[in-house]
């Protein structure tokens, strides 16, 4: 900013602060009364504390306004992010009463997604064309990375074609526990879509089980659904380095739960990895 402008700044400051009280209340008075051609009636609460602020000259027209943009920006993440959870709640209790001809294939994925999240995402149903990796709170903020975009079907029909040739039977055991959670890790490592990808699985996997015949205890999903989550991050995550390897003890515990019954206690924070000795860094939000 230049010397001009300075000096150019400074004098609108100065007029401003010529204003007395009663004159800039007149002028919020004025722009206020002028909102009603157009149908608008009062003014947020936020707008009128602000107001006031700028009346009795304790924040300039400049600072409400940036006040006010903050505001609205968070509001609207806000909103979006219960518009979203409104919405698929909707959407997943439509789809799971519906009688669907289940496919143990990449297009039964794409149209479960595209079901759960065409009223939030114009990419519903269709394949991510970018690169993903996600920063994890458990992974103590070290990054698990998915499946390339140029992978993603082909490693899904692998999976669904080496799924078909396991003989699932009528009881649950414990060689079914550890091929389904196999099986599921797997798929959802995939990460085909932007994002939706941990609650199109958990949809997908319902369908599947109940195809088979299972019964399924929907509890573990209903109470613990951060926890299944987690348990997915650490089967498919490892560290050379600080000597992790995968872990699929998170999963067995969640699908013995839901399969069978029992009472794992399943703590998200059980499942942080971190350097012994090292500080904790992050929390898992439950």
């Amino acid at each position: 900013m230049n010397n001009k402008e300075v000096l150019r700044k400074m004098a609108e400051y100065d007029q401003q602060n010529k204003l007395t009280v009663s004159e800039r209340e007149e002028l919020w008075n004025m722009a206020l009364g002028l909102q009603s051609v157009d149908g608008y009636s009062d003014p947020s609460i936020l707008l009128t504390i602000l107001s006031s602020y700028n009346i009795e000259n304790q924040l300039s027209e400049e600072e409400v306004t940036e006040y006010l943009s903050k505001y609205y920006r968070y509001v609207e993440m806000k909103l979006a992010k219960q518009k979203e959870i409104d919405l698929v709640s909707s959407r997943i209790v439509s789809f799971l009463k519906q009688d669907h001809s289940f496919s143990l294939s990449s297009n039964y994925i794409k149209q479960i997604h595209h079901y759960l999240f065409q009223d939030v995402y114009a990419f519903a149903g269709e394949y991510r064309q970018t690169s993903l990796m996600s920063e994890e709170t458990i992974l103590n903020g070290d990054y698990i990375y998915f499946t390339p975009p140029y992978e993603i079907e082909p490693t899904l029909n692998y999976e669904f074609q080496q799924e078909q040739y396991f003989l699932y039977n009528h009881q649950y055991s414990e060689q079914v526990i550890e091929h389904l959670i196999n099986f599921v890790s797997s798929i959802w490592q995939v990460h085909p879509f932007r994002e939706g990808n941990t609650r199109t699985i958990a949809i997908f996997i319902q369908q599947y089980l109940k195809s088979l015949g299972y019964t399924v205890n929907n509890t573990p999903f209903k109470e613990n659904s951060l926890y299944f989550r987690c348990a997915l991050v650490r089967s498919q995550y490892q560290n050379a380095k600080l000597k992790i390897d995968y872990s699929y003890e998170g999963l067995r515990k969640f699908f013995e739960n839901l399969l069978l019954d029992k009472n794992h206690i399943l703590d998200p924070e059980s499942l942080m990895v971190f350097n012994q000795g090292e500080t904790v860094k992050y929390k898992v939000k439950k």
